[in-house]
C-alpha cells in the first residue's frame, strides 16, 4: 500500500499575502487623501489666493458726522449778542470692536501727554471697573471654579463684588487720572467723537498728541466751540442756553431729535431762543468716512463734506435801548426799596414796542435775588402773572378812544365821592356793574 503524502497548504504564506494587500489598500487611501489635500491647498493658494487675501484686507467705510459751530445772534442793529469762541480740543472715537484693554492702553499714553485733573464725580463702580481692567489676572484668580463657568455678565458681576475697599484705596492719583480719561472715552457711542479735553488745552499738548497719533488709535486733535455773551446778563434769560456734550439732547425730546438725525451727545438749544430756533442755529454737520480694517479698527478718516455753520438770528430788540431801560428799572427799584412797606417789592418789568409793526424793541426785567443783587429777569414779562393795577386805566382810555366812546381832548373831572353817594350810585345796578362802580 502506497503511502500518500497530502501537501498541506502553507498558512503562514497565506497570511503574508493578505497583510500586504490590506496595507496597499491603506496606503492607497492615504495617497488619495493627501492628493485631495494638496489639490485643495493648490486651489486655495493659487486659484483663490487673491480672493482670500482681499477678504482679509477688506475694509469698511462708516459714515461719521461732526458738529459745526452754531449760528450767532444779533440785535436789530447787528450788535453781536451771542457768539462762538473757538477752543482746542482732544477727542476720541472708538470702533464697535475696540477692546477695553486697548482703550486703557491709549488712556495711559494720553495721561503722559496731556494734563488731566481726576474727575471728582468718579463713582465707586468707575474705579472698580478700572481696577478689574488693570488687574485682570488677579481679578480672575479670585473667582471660584463655579463662578468662572458663569456667563460673561454674571461672571463680571462677581468680579466687581470681589473688588475690596483696600483695592480701591491702593489706586494712586495717576490711576484716577487714567480712570477719568477712560470714563470719557466710553461715554460716547461707537464711531462718535467724544471730548477727552476741551478746556485749557495748550499748544504744547496739541503738538505732543499730534506727534503720537499713530500710537493713539481713535485719538484726534480738533477745534470745538463755546457760547459767549457779549453783553453779559442783558437778555440772558431770553436768549436761552445750549447743552454740553455730556448733557447731550434733553431726555424728554430724545425721540424727536434722534428722528432728525441727531446723536445722543449732540449739543442742542435747551431753552427759549436757542431751543425755539434750533433748526436755524444748528447748521449742517460735517460728514467724513472712517475706514475700518477687518478687526474694526479705524485705519483712516476721509472728510466728504465739511458741513456748514448754522444760520445767524437777527432780533428786533435794540440792545442799547434794552440796557438803558434796565438801568431805569434799577434806579426806580432802588428808590422803591428805600420806601417803607416794600418787603414784597423785588422785581420790575418794562416792554417797548414799535406801535406800527408790533416789533419788540426792548423786553426788560430785573429781579432782586436773595443776596440783594440785581439779575436779568426779562422772561418774567411773559412767564409770570400779576393782578392788574393802575396800568389798566391807560388801556381803558385807549379802548374808549379806539371805539369812539370818548375823544382825545375830552376832559373828565375825578371827584371824591362819599360812601353814601357810592351806594346810591350803585343802587339798581347788576353785580358786575356795582363792582365796576365801587
Amino acid at each position: 500500500m502506497k503511502n500518500r503524502f497530502i501537501k498541506k497548504p502553507n498558512k503562514q504564506k497565506k497570511k503574508r499575502q493578505v497583510i500586504p494587500l490590506r496595507l496597499n489598500i491603506l496606503f492607497f487611501v492615504i495617497f488619495i487623501l493627501f492628493s485631495a489635500l494638496i489639490l485643495r491647498l493648490g486651489v486655495v493658494q493659487i486659484v483663490q489666493g487673491e480672493t482670500y487675501k482681499r477678504q482679509l484686507e477688506e475694509t469698511d467705510d462708516v459714515s461719521v458726522t461732526k458738529n459745526v459751530p452754531r449760528g450767532v445772534i444779533y440785535d436789530r442793529n447787528y450788535n453781536l449778542l451771542v457768539g462762538n469762541s473757538a477752543v482746542k480740543s482732544i477727542t476720541y472715537a472708538r470702533s464697535e470692536k475696540t477692546p477695553p484693554s486697548e482703550m486703557i492702553s491709549v488712556a495711559k499714553k494720553l495721561d503722559k501727554l496731556i494734563t488731566v485733573t481726576p474727575d471728582t464725580k468718579l463713582t465707586e463702580r468707575d474705579l472698580q471697573d478700572y481696577w478689574i481692567l488693570t488687574h485682570e489676572k488677579e481679578s480672575l484668580a479670585r473667582l471660584t471654579k463655579a463662578e468662572k463657568n458663569l456667563d460673561g455678565a454674571k461672571a463680571y458681576k462677581k468680579q466687581v463684588e470681589n473688588v475690596t475697599k483696600a483695592d480701591l484705596d491702593s489706586l494712586s492719583d495717576e490711576d484716577k487720572r487714567i480712570a477719568t480719561i477712560y470714563k470719557k472715552m466710553t461715554a460716547g457711542y461707537a464711531l462718535s467723537q467724544v471730548a477727552i479735553k476741551s478746556k485749557g488745552v495748550t499748544d504744547e499738548e496739541i503738538a505732543k498728541v499730534s506727534e503720537n497719533l499713530e500710537s493713539l488709535p481713535g485719538v484726534d486733535t480738533t477745534t470745538d466751540w463755546n457760547r459767549f455773551y457779549t453783553y453779559d446778563e442783558t437778555l440772558r434769560s431770553i436768549l436761552g442756553s445750549v447743552s454740553t456734550e455730556k448733557q447731550g439732547i434733553p431726555s424728554d425730546k430724545v425721540d424727536y431729535y434722534l428722528a432728525q438725525g441727531y446723536s445722543r451727545n449732540d449739543r442742542v438749544g435747551r431753552s427759549y431762543l436757542e431751543a425755539q430756533y434750533e433748526s436755524v442755529l444748528a447748521g449742517q454737520k460735517s460728514k467724513s468716512n472712517s475706514v475700518l480694517d477687518s478687526n474694526g479698527n479705524i485705519v483712516e478718516t476721509v472728510e466728504k463734506y465739511e458741513g456748514s455753520k448754522g444760520k445767524d438770528l437777527v432780533l428786533s430788540v435794540d440792545v442799547e435801548l434794552q440796557k438803558k431801560i434796565e438801568e431805569i428799572l434799577k434806579d426806580n427799584m432802588r428808590i422803591g426799596k428805600a420806601s417803607g412797606g416794600s418787603d414784597l417789592f423785588d422785581r420790575a418789568f418794562a416792554v417797548a414796542m414799535d406801535p406800527y409793526t408790533g416789533q419788540v424793541l426792548a423786553l426788560a426785567g430785573q429781579k432782586i435775588n436773595d443776596k440783594g443783587e440785581y439779575e436779568d429777569y426779562s422772561l418774567g414779562n411773559f412767564t409770570t402773572a400779576y393782578n392788574m393795577g393802575s396800568a389798566v386805566k391807560g388801556a381803558t382810555v385807549l379802548g374808549g378812544i379806539m371805539d369812539g366812546a370818548i375823544s382825545e381832548n375830552q376832559t373828565f373831572y375825578d371827584q371824591l365821592l362819599n360812601s353814601k353817594a357810592l351806594l346810591k350810585k350803585a343802587h339798581g345796578l347788576t353785580e358786575m356793574e356795582r363792582v365796576a362802580v365801587l
